[in-house]
């Protein structure tokens, strides 16, 4: 996990020898606020770990907001290598001691944005993910997101909120926590964090106010953007300290409306129904060991040492069903690797998945299994076959 708690990963090391502790990159802790009122914010969701998910206040992790009935958004980094089975999420819950009339969802499936990554300087980018619930949740009104990457503009005033640090010797509350904030110009945030940060980030800072480390993923907020009622405007990504002249940065929602848009219109309900097809769009059979070079599963004549040649398979997701995550895609032997393949696939869409081998020093029949993990009940893994000849290097 990337900057939750500590957000200093990439800077420990400096961390501990050139500045004091409270200097380290984080952003997930409300920092000056207040505790919400009981009930304000049903919507807002708190991650917990699976291995304990009663114990509320000791398993949150993260923040996030209910999009619909089936969807929480949170940020990347807070769930960048997990896996679905680990995690869970209350809503309606503001004392996190307190479950009494808090709602549960397991998760079916997590949905990393495509472009999400760190640069050198440990800034992120395209800090978003959404979540799928194992069930809807109909008795909690979701939060409103914004359509636009203007949706605030700069000094007006927005809230966060969450159950991060609170800062100094504080430590962590059990009840929620609101901090109010004000956006702040994109060029001055590059002072902080350099000419990286952008429209897809927002900034927003305050006197002795922040978010910090327990607040990542969780909601900034138009109070009454939404003809009276809250807007969502940005997700708590990262920023250098809390609370200390340097301003937080959120992942700017407007700008990933049309990412939002197309998981929010998916069928949730309808589990997908995965098939990988190969050369030709022929079928290639789940678990089936045929090699043949019509369906490209067979690369052919026989390469020489280092040769390298790909090969591009589908997987496909069949028509109205919900998205299909793919959680990891591996081949059994080193001669062939994968060298790129879909994060998901909607209902009636394909992605693809390229394997490239590269042939060692050596006359060989190379064979190996490619195994695709993903977030389909019914086949959870998908694997076939390959081979490719290689042969010695001509000295």
């Amino acid at each position: 996990m990337k900057r939750q708690h500590s957000f200093f990963l990439l800077f420990v090391t400096l961390a501990i020898f050139l500045q004091p502790s409270d200097q380290a990159f984080a952003q997930a802790k409300i920092v000056g606020g207040k505790d919400t009122p009981p009930d304000e914010y049903p919507w807002m969701a708190a991650l917990v770990r699976t291995s304990d998910p009663d114990e509320a206040f000791e398993s949150q992790f993260c923040g996030g907001a209910l999009l619909n009935r089936y969807w929480v958004v949170t940020a990347a980094h807070c769930v960048e290598g997990e896996r679905a089975t680990t995690i869970g999420v209350w809503l309606n819950i503001w004392d996190l001691d307190d479950t009494t009339s808090a709602i549960y969802r397991d998760i079916k499936a997590i949905f990393i944005h495509p472009s999400y990554s760190e640069d050198a300087a440990g800034n992120l980018h395209n800090d978003i993910a959404l979540l799928l619930l194992d069930s809807p949740i109909d008795t909690v009104i979701p939060v409103a997101y914004a359509d636009s990457t203007s949706a605030v503009a700069t000094d007006d005033s927005v809230r966060a909120i969450g159950w991060g640090d609170l800062g100094g010797r504080r430590g962590y509350p059990k009840i929620l926590q609101e901090v109010d904030l004000n956006i702040q110009e994109i060029s001055s945030a590059r002072n902080s964090y350099g000419n990286s940060i952008n429209s897809r980030h927002l900034a927003a800072a305050a006197s002795g106010k922040d978010t910090c480390q327990g607040d990542s993923g969780g909601p900034l907020f138009d109070t009454d953007g939404d003809e009276g009622d809250p807007l969502l405007v940005g997700i708590t990504s990262f920023g250098f300290g809390c609370a200390n002249g340097h301003p937080g940065i959120y992942a700017n929602v407007g700008y990933y409306k049309n990412w939002l848009d197309a998981f929010l219109a998916a069928p949730a309900d309808i589990d997908p129904d995965i098939s990988m097809t190969g050369r030709g769009s022929r079928a290639l059979v789940n678990g089936s060991k045929t090699i043949s070079r019509s369906l490209g599963t067979h690369y052919g004549k026989r390469y020489r040492a280092r040769k390298k040649k790909t090969r591009n398979f589908y997987l496909r997701n069949a028509a109205g069903t919900t998205p299909v995550s793919v959680i990891a895609a591996r081949a059994s032997s080193r001669a062939f690797s994968i060298r790129s393949a879909p994060g998901y696939v909607f209902g009636g869409s394909r992605g693809k998945i390229r394997v490239r081998f590269k042939a060692p020093n050596r006359r060989k029949k190379n064979r190996s299994t490619v195994r695709i993990y993903t977030s389909d009940s019914n086949n959870p893994v998908y694997s076939f076959r390959l081979m490719a000849k290689s042969k010695r290097r001509v000295p």
